[in-house]
């Protein structure tokens, strides 16, 4: 099992890019679970500065992999919501053909998803 993690800053493009980055090391995904709060909060250093990385995305795959990004959440309609979106269905747990307005990432604090068998 191993747990990867983006860089904590917080951002939905660098969660997005350590995503496409990261993805082809990991098994099937069959869970992910997005908030609006952290799921995760973890103390970090960058350049001697501590600080507090917060993960609002976790997937886990198969093999017990996981998959930590702090740029992407739920809950409203912004970037971080969208970021969630194309990471789950690029995942399998939500259709291509998903609507953004109609999957309810906007409109929850916390969100679990499984993949149907």
């Amino acid at each position: 099992m191993a747990i990867f993690k983006d860089s904590g800053a917080g951002s939905t493009d660098i969660s997005l890019k350590y995503w496409k980055r990261v993805k082809a090391r990991l098994g099937r995904i069959i869970r992910a679970d997005a908030s609006f709060e952290p799921l995760i909060k973890e103390p970090r250093t960058w350049n001697g500065i501590p600080y507090m990385a917060e993960y609002n995305l976790i997937l886990i795959d198969d093999r017990g992999n996981e998959v930590r990004l702090s740029g992407c959440n739920c809950g409203y309609g912004g970037t971080g919501p969208h970021g969630t979106f194309e990471i789950l269905k690029d995942a399998g747990l939500l259709d291509q053909n998903a609507d953004f307005n109609e999957s309810g990432i906007a409109d929850q604090k916390h969100a679990t998803w499984r993949r149907r068998t």
